[in-house]
């Protein structure tokens, strides 16, 4: 006689099996684009314009962990991307009770002649490598434990 196992013996309903197959396609279309969509991430910090020695330079205060990915990123002003070198990043400041650290940085970038204006608030995008749902869902979930 042939052992057929107990799940397969009982009668379940038509709608329980149709519900399971849905969700497991659905958590395999979630994984999958969570793993191989890749899109631009994107640091957005203000800044103002102010002119040294016939220079002008673009001054902003960044948190300590966002000055590595100044070095690596594209600057984007008024949507387009602009070179850009860190000229000098002065002392430390603490603006918030977390003892989080902050720099004064000064930034080379050649701006455009109706942006060459003393003290001149500009808005800059900085465009990071580009990252995954997952990496970033990982990344969320290291922070909160530390």
């Amino acid at each position: 006689m042939l052992d057929i196992p107990l799940f397969l013996k009982i009668n379940q309903p038509k709608q329980i099996v149709s519900w399971i197959t849905i969700l497991i396609i659905s958590t395999i279309a979630f994984l999958t684009v969570g793993l191989y969509y890749e899109y631009p991430k994107y640091l957005k910090l203000r800044g103002e314009v102010v002119e040294d020695q016939n220079e002008f330079l673009v001054k902003t205060v960044v948190m300590e962990t966002d000055l590595l990915k100044l070095k690596k990123s594209k600057l984007i002003i008024e949507n387009k991307y602009i070179r850009h070198q860190i000229n000098y990043i002065k002392t430390t400041y603490y603006l918030d009770n977390e003892a989080q650290k902050y720099y004064e940085v000064l930034l080379n970038v050649n701006l455009d002649n109706n942006l060459k204006k003393n003290q001149l608030p500009i808005l800059m995008k900085f465009e990071l490598p580009k990252t995954t749902l997952i990496k970033e869902f990982i990344n969320s979930i290291k922070k909160g434990m530390i």
